[in-house]
């Protein structure tokens, strides 16, 4: 479902609107009934609230998590916890802990390119201690080296079923912030790429990394994005 090029079609608005509800009703169905908490270990109440949020009840949907200025612009939100606690919290809702400070330097793209595996996991979490920095105004080009590397190197994994080539928690870890970025821009191209990954993903997978959780983070997040799209 890749939509950014029906950009020039008549009524496409309401094309997509229609295509991401039906998407919206196919991922809860598929999703939300089938999600294990007991297969996420200390994280399974929270995947367990992921999945009471993804089951469809009639005449509701799962609300917009994050509104357009939700988002730092020129500043950088501080929180004393860290990025997996906050990234749970948006996902579930919850009012983070946090206040303006100055940005530090940009991440230039051609250092993180060279860091190992471990290494840029652990850069991603300590500079998005507060996650909803992923989209402020000097992080989007960052943000589009994250789309870049999902759409080139990780989407070459998934098309071969290479799974195991993959790094899982850094998969996953990107789409939650590339899912973000989206809420602020509201963006197709990086909204094709979470449709991209959705449809490729094996039914009932789950990953193999040390935070399986992000898988159900993401799903919630593009969830959200789906049911709401049309109300921007």
């Amino acid at each position: 479902m890749e939509l950014s090029q029906s950009a020039g079609q008549p009524n496409r608005h309401k094309v997509i609107e229609i295509a991401f509800s039906a998407r919206y009703e196919e991922l809860c169905a598929n999703w939300g009934a089938t999600l294990l908490p007991e297969g996420y270990g200390a994280a399974a109440q929270f995947v367990g609230r992921i999945g009471k949020k993804l089951k469809l009840d009639a005449g509701s949907t799962l609300p917009l998590l994050l509104a357009q200025d939700a988002f730092p612009v020129s500043g950088w939100l501080f929180s004393p916890y860290n990025c997996f606690h906050n990234l749970r919290s948006i996902v579930l809702g919850e009012t983070l802990c946090t206040q303006i400070c100055p940005p530090p330097p940009p991440l230039e793209p051609t250092y993180f390119r060279k860091l190992s595996r471990s290494e840029r996991i652990y850069t991603l979490c300590e500079r998005y201690t507060c996650p909803l920095n992923i989209a402020a105004t000097g992080e989007i080009a960052f943000a589009e080296e994250l789309l870049t590397e999902l759409m080139v190197h990780d989407r070459r994994g998934f098309e071969k079923k290479c799974f195991a080539s993959l790094d899982h928690d850094e998969l996953f870890l990107k789409l939650n912030l590339i899912a973000l970025v989206t809420f602020r821009l509201r963006s197709l191209r990086f909204m094709d790429a979470m449709n991209y990954f959705y449809e490729f993903l094996p039914s009932r997978w789950s990953p193999a990394g040390k935070n399986a959780w992000l898988l159900p983070s993401w799903m919630c997040l593009y969830a959200s994005l789906l049911a709401n799209w049309s109300q921007e």
